[in-house]
């Protein structure tokens, strides 16, 4: 109230400033109204683009009390269970809804979280729906409120409905599972490795030969962890960098492995880049075939087609063999044949010289002079007609090995002289060249042998030589064709 003492003027002056007070408050107040007003426009949308974000999340939040078990939520969390938001005031109604295989898992992770010992509350569980089926929830809080002594008041989180994540997870490991099968049941080995070589799975064929007890347990191992040598292990992972370096396939590798059983096979690999969707290369996968059995097959056909080359030589030398010593008979034979005609006419000449002369000396009229001549004739042919005899016996004797020698000194010079005054007239005839050379004088001339069987060896080779010329150019011919074979046969 303005005082009874003031003056008009103070109070007119009083109601100036009352009035600028009462200006500056509407002022304020005005003011007020408007930045409330933005902040709950921005609250509005705030909340509109929360709850878009939650139904495009397929989510939804929720609040409990502790100490009652009520519970505050958005309706979404009903909705998305098909469910009226009035039938659910306690966490009960909830629960009461989940699948009871998970029932004591999500209690226990808030039991945890309460008590400390989580520091959130996650779980993920099945919950059924109106039309009685079970769909998929992940729930994820925390404690937001406690008393002054630190006891928990408010948990309150979100709840996302994870029911299509969940049947394409389950849908990727059946799909992962029957890929396993294909890939177990697969005759060959197949595996797949990442970036630095470390394998990321296998077949089942692969692990038996890594001696691995199921497919699993080769994951993050590497080739020097398994039972093949360093060696091997250093050729697979260089080939695994240049595939992965390169981007290009590599096929046909044919190399060797030492299996956990000690066998050691042979593989025929083949490697190609491992890409993602996006055309990366993050790995490699390699496909191998066992070709132990064909390369052995293989090694047997070499060896099996060795043995056939070294039997069709073999044969093919006895074929020559028997070829030349055929050939070799049949010249034998020829110069059999040309000896025996020699022989016989060896035979035949002195007789006939014998009979001839025989019948002149029965002439009356044959001077004594002439007689004798005649005597001295069949002498000399008697004489050389019985040494070929002699020589025939001799030839048997040598065949027989019964043969005796008898030696003396022998002048070699005399004996082939004889031989050459011998033969001369039948070389003339036949046209033959025949000469002898002595180079023997003196005491060079004499040796100690068997002259009478010398000189029917000497007699029985230069017969043999004359008689079979013709054969003899034969035997040339044969053994120019044959060179190289004989040359083959000998060494």
């Amino acid at each position: 109230m303005p005082s009874p003492n003031k003056s008009s003027e103070d109070l007119q002056l009083e109601l100036q400033e009352l009035q600028q007070e009462l200006n500056l408050l509407k002022t304020l107040y005005e003011k007020d109204l408007s930045e409330r007003q933005q902040l709950e426009d921005t609250l509005h949308e705030t909340n509109s683009r929360l709850a878009l974000a939650m139904v495009g999340g397929n989510m939804a939040w929720w609040q409990m009390d502790i100490h009652t078990g009520n519970v505050s939520f958005d309706k979404r969390k009903v909705e998305m269970l098909g469910y009226d938001p009035e039938n659910f005031k306690h966490y009960t109604d909830f629960t009461s809804l989940v699948h009871p295989n998970d029932y004591g898992k999500i209690m226990n992770a808030m039991q945890g979280h309460l008590e400390g010992v989580l520091d959130k509350y996650e779980a993920e569980y099945r919950i059924m729906t109106h039309s009685g089926e079970y769909i998929w929830f992940f729930d994820y809080g925390s404690i937001v409120k406690r008393d002054s002594n630190g006891n928990p008041l408010i948990c309150t989180g979100f709840v996302f409905n994870i029911t299509e994540r969940k049947q394409n997870e389950e849908a990727l490991v059946k799909s992962q599972k029957m890929l396993q099968a294909v890939l177990d049941h697969f005759p060959g080995v197949v595996f797949w490795k990442d970036r630095q070589s470390n394998y990321l799975g296998c077949n089942q064929s692969f692990a038996i030969g890594a001696g691995l007890k199921n497919p699993a347990e080769i994951i993050g191992k590497t080739d020097f962890d398994l039972p093949w040598g360093k060696e091997e292990a250093e050729i697979y992972r260089n080939d695994d960098f240049d595939v992965m370096e390169n981007g290009k396939k590599k096929l046909h590798i044919i190399e060797t492995q030492h299996q956990s059983n000690g066998h050691i096979i042979w593989l025929d690999t083949t490697k190609i880049p491992l890409t993602d969707s996006h055309g990366k290369i993050i790995g490699v996968i390699g496909v191998s075939d066992d070709i132990s059995d064909l390369k052995a097959a293989e090694q047997e056909l070499i060896s099996t087609n060795q043995k056939l080359v070294l039997q069709i030589e073999e044969r093919d030398k006895q074929a020559l063999e028997l070829i030349i010593a055929k050939e070799k008979a049949e010249e034998s034979n020829r110069l059999k044949t040309a000896f025996l005609n020699n022989i016989s006419h060896e035979i035949r000449t002195p007789f006939n010289g014998i009979l001839g002369f025989l019948a002149l000396l029965q002439d009356k009229d044959v001077s004594e002079s002439e007689r004798d001549e005649y005597t001295a004739i069949i002498n000399q042919n008697a004489d050389r007609a019985l040494n070929t005899i002699n020589e025939i016996v001799e030839i048997s004797q040598i065949q027989a090995d019964k043969i005796k020698l008898t030696t003396s000194e022998t002048n070699i010079d005399k004996l082939t002289e004889e031989l050459y005054d011998h033969f001369k007239p039948f070389s003339e005839s036949k046209k033959l060249v025949f000469s002898i050379i002595n180079k023997l004088t003196g005491e060079q001339g004499f040796i100690t042998t068997d002259s009478v069987k010398l000189n029917t060896i000497l007699l029985i080779v230069i017969m043999a030589i004359m008689s079979g010329c013709l054969g003899q150019r034969a035997a040339g011919d044969f053994t120019k064709k044959h060179k190289k074979e004989t040359k083959k046969i000998v060494k």
